[in-house]
């Protein structure tokens, strides 16, 4: 496709969670980079934290901010976006 970039990127990343009060609250977060092996200054990372919360045994509540980063975004799209959710789950 015109305009289309290719070329190839590491993937770094981690997960770190820590559950309180009996696994009742969940802290998160993830991070994950992608720097670019031709030139390292082009770069992507997406990362997210938040705190989910038990509301009965197979249903929860989270509250999440999620940054992405972007060295070279599309045309029009903006460098650095952000994102504030609040959802509700159950788990099965």
């Amino acid at each position: 496709l015109p305009g289309t970039r290719s070329g190839a990127a590491l993937r770094l990343g981690y997960h770190f969670d820590e559950a309180f009060l009996g696994e009742r609250i969940k802290i998160y977060h993830d991070l994950t980079a992608f720097p670019s092996l031709q030139t390292p200054r082009q770069l992507i990372v997406l990362t997210d934290f938040g705190v989910r919360s038990s509301l009965t045994k197979s249903m929860f509540s989270d509250l999440r901010a999620e940054f992405n980063y972007d060295h070279a975004p599309a045309p029009g799209a903006l460098k650095f976006t952000s994102k504030y959710l609040v959802g509700v789950g159950w788990n099965f």
